[in-house]
């Protein structure tokens, strides 16, 4: 049977738990953007609470659009 070394138990653990860290982040769940609609809404609410303009609405949703398709 081989002697393992202390310096090389520590490296074994932290190997360990570096592996079980990346593992953890790979089950979270992915981060999405908002959906237009979903941000359309934001800024419809924003535009009835007086937030915004009228102009920084329509400025805002035709970015959030993008220009018309035919």
């Amino acid at each position: 049977m081989p002697v393992i070394l202390p310096s090389e138990q520590v490296l074994g653990i932290r190997s360990a738990r570096a592996t079980k860290a990346v593992a953890g982040i790979q089950r979270e769940a992915p981060v999405t953007a908002p959906s237009p609609v979903q941000e359309l809404a934001k800024l419809a609410d924003m535009l009835e609470k007086d937030l915004l303009t009228r102009g920084e609405f329509d400025l805002m949703k035709a970015k959030l659009l993008g220009p018309p398709t035919i």
